[in-house]
């Protein structure tokens, strides 16, 4: 179910559904996504047998009849109908047959009107009628006007089975969604078939054109599990001992699953598709984006069923990243997110994009998107946990939305330019001397246009890319105004350019002063302003944008990570003791090799500005990691070392997360410092650029996998190395 990910469901008993916990499929009365077996045939619309989840192979067969066969073929290709035989098995799994319930009747009436096929008794000869003369026989109208876009690179497949065992038949169904073209080959017929195969094979086995090392194509044979290793090698050596070496190989039949390798699936599906479009639409201020459908042309415009083609909708924004667009699969209850307005029901969200089950010909769909704080905390309620923007996620959330975007925190991933915005944001005084001296903290907000003039300079010969001090106030971190001393109680008093005036008056005793206009060379001065003035850090902001732009830009730069995301939550649940801070919490994924996408991971976390991590910290991690297994959980901080006591605190997180919940992880722990929040262009030129022991880790899966990043991590900044640890404790134990 999790490998397929279905549109709809058709269960063979009632309950069925219910008995594996996709009972959510039929909950929406209007748009079930589920029904019975002998619920699949309608009642005819205008004279034709329709199903009830769909479209109708009789749409199919009008069209090519109107463009095809109601004129005289000059190439014409036979058309077969097969008998009843003890062969029955074969031709349902290799040509297609009609089904005989009440009703369905029809089906097989219209092919026969449209293709005047003829009826024989299935045989060898009929394999090379239809795989190599292109015979037509009942599967055939069913790909009709349907792409395929192969995701297996095998060069010529075979699939030997033995048709009476129900395992085989499975296997060679399953296996067409992974392999183009796959030859079945029943076993009762391989002493007749077995020539032409080996010839098939000996003229596929030619040289790859341009490739100097001499590679050639290959074939690939796969056997059904029904037959066993012995058998498997008896039938080589009896049919295909002929055929020249390495030619072909002998492959792995591999029952269909959701991938768990490191590196990316063993397996993908095929893509389908009938028509795309790329589509330019508008997102209003309440998240509504309005769009027309698409649908095969040659359907009819209303059917008797439901879900009668869907629509894959993938969504890309330009100019935010603050909406919801990556969200994790909702298989088992597709009542939320509800994405949609209107008639078109429940959205699927799966590996593949968003689906929407359409059942007429032009209709527009709206969507309703969220931000991801939106998304987030309604996937947490799902979870038992209450959700809320904190005070810092607010503070997080202007930020990122100030600058433009986390695309634009290059502005600020420099620690030098952190330190002096946050000592513009807080003024400190010393009172007494020696061991009596007192510290106080004010809010200084002002700095001189000299102090920013370095600081650029700087960052032009230190750090790419450079940046201007236009893009500073552009984006409204600072702004310049001029600054000058109230003659009365002495006290500086910053003033904008909307503010200057001849006669200003003193913020501080209110009275009325003239402007010093014979000084002001000296006197310009820039100021923090919105969520950039908040003291400490922003309240911890800087880190927090810091740490999703880095996971979304800088593992992996040559493709930005998808990503939705939210800065700081409060979580609540029914435990009193439970309340929790996060400072942010994200669903990351990406394109991955070989194309298929794989579930989004979600990942959350703490971030320290430069202070220390503490034993609450921890605490509270472990706490809300708890309710959430299977997560990520992140630790930032500006800073690029860690306190020994830090490290005794992470280490035990980390072998706390590595335990087993219910056969999975409890929990990765991925260690952020400076190194990598502050780093250029990747984190994987900033290792490498600072030596051991971080370069070891310079490679390509690394970064790519969030698994092998975290367990770098670890080796870098704690000392523990995952993979010696497990193997240690399997030999103890």
């Amino acid at each position: 179910m999790t490998f397929f990910e279905p549109d709809v469901l058709v269960e063979a008993a009632p309950g069925l559904a219910e008995s594996i916990g996709y009972e959510e499929f039929g909950a929406d009365r209007h748009q079930s996504q589920l029904i019975h077996l002998d619920e699949f045939f309608t009642k005819e619309v205008e004279h034709r047998p329709e199903l009830s989840f769909g479209l109708s192979v009789t749409d199919a067969y009008r069209d090519i009849y109107e463009s095809q066969r109601r004129f005289v073929l000059r190439d014409q290709s036979p058309s077969l109908i097969f008998n009843e035989t003890s062969h029955s098995s074969i031709v349902e799994a290799m040509f297609g047959a009609f089904p005989k319930e009440e009703g369905a009747q029809g089906f097989q009436c219209i092919y026969e009107e449209v293709f005047e096929p003829v009826a024989v008794d299935v045989g060898p000869q009929h394999w090379f009628e239809v795989f190599e003369r292109g015979a037509t026989v009942p599967f055939s109208p069913t790909n009709h006007k349907i792409e395929l876009a192969p995701r297996g690179y095998g060069d010529l497949s075979f699939f030997i089975f033995d048709h009476t065992k129900p395992v085989d038949l499975i296997d060679y169904w399953n296996k067409r969604l992974f392999a183009s073209p796959v030859y079945p080959v029943p076993l009762c017929w391989l002493d007749e078939l077995a020539e032409a195969l080996v010839e098939m094979i000996r003229r596929n086995h030619r040289p790859i054109p341009n490739n100097p090392s001499g590679m050639k194509f290959h074939s690939e044979l796969y056997f059904g599990r029904s037959i066993k290793k012995d058998g498997i090698a008896a039938l080589v050596n009896k049919h295909f001992s002929a055929c020249p070496n390495g030619s072909f190989y002998i492959g792995e039949v591999r029952h269909p699953k959701v991938p768990t390798e490191p590196f990316g699936p063993t397996c993908e599906r095929h893509g389908f598709t009938a028509g795309s479009a790329t589509i330019d639409a508008a997102v209003t201020d309440g998240g509504e984006v309005r769009f027309d459908t698409l649908d095969p042309p040659f359907a009819s415009r209303y059917g008797g069923g439901r879900h009668r083609w869907v629509n894959v909708i993938n969504l890309n924004c330009h100019g935010s990243d603050a909406l919801a667009l990556t969200l994790p699969t909702n298989l088992e209850d597709r009542s939320k997110p509800r994405l949609t307005l209107g008639s078109l029901g429940r959205t699927m969200v799966t590996r593949e994009g968003w689906v929407l089950g359409l059942e007429h010909k032009d209709l527009p769909a709206w969507m309703v998107l969220q931000d991801g704080t939106q998304a987030i905390s309604e996937w947490l309620a799902r979870r038992g946990l209450r959700a809320e923007l904190s005070s810092a996620g607010r503070i997080a959330r202007q930020m990122i939305g100030r600058l433009g975007g986390l695309w634009a925190t290059h502005l600020i991933a420099d620690e030098n330019t952190l330190q002096l915005l946050n000592k513009m944001a807080m003024k400190e005084v010393s009172k007494g001397t020696g061991d009596d001296v007192v510290k106080h903290q004010f809010e200084g907000r002002t700095a001189s246009f000299e102090d920013w003039q370095k600081l650029i300079a700087q960052r032009g010969k230190d750090r790419l890319p450079s940046v201007s001090l236009e893009e500073f106030t552009k984006r409204r971190v600072i702004k310049l105004g001029l600054s000058t001393k109230c003659p009365h109680c002495d006290h500086g008093n910053w003033y904008g350019l909307d503010d200057v005036n001849y006669e200003v008056h003193c913020e501080r005793c209110l009275k009325q002063f003239d402007f010093p206009q014979g000084e002001t060379s000296r006197n310009w001065r820039y100021r923090v302003i919105g969520p950039f003035s908040v003291p400490n850090y922003a309240e911890g902001s800087y880190c927090v944008a810091l740490t999703l732009n880095m996971f979304k830009q800088k593992l992996f730069p040559s493709s930005d990570m998808e990503m939705t995301y939210s800065a700081a939550l409060k979580l609540f649940s029914e435990n009193r003791n439970f309340p929790r801070e996060i400072d942010f919490a994200f669903w990351i994924g990406d394109e991955a090799l070989f194309r298929q996408r794989e579930e989004p991971r979600f990942v959350f976390g703490e971030s320290k500005s430069f202070a220390q991590i503490t034993l609450d910290d921890v605490e509270g991690l472990k706490l809300v990691a708890s309710k959430l297994p299977g997560s990520v959980v992140v630790v930032s901080m500006l800073k690029d070392t860690l306190s020994e006591k830090e490290k005794c605190l992470l280490i035990e997180l980390t072998r706390w997360g590595w335990e087993s919940v219910k056969g999975k992880m409890r929990a990765q722990v991925v260690i952020v410092t400076g190194r990598e929040l502050f780093a250029d262009f990747s984190v994987g030129l900033a290792w490498k650029k600072a030596g051991a022991p971080f370069d070891q880790f310079d490679d390509f899966h690394t970064f790519r996998n969030l698994d092998e990043f975290a367990r770098a991590t670890q080796k870098v900044y704690l000392g523990l190395d995952y993979y010696a640890e497990q193997k240690a404790h399997k030999a103890a134990g």
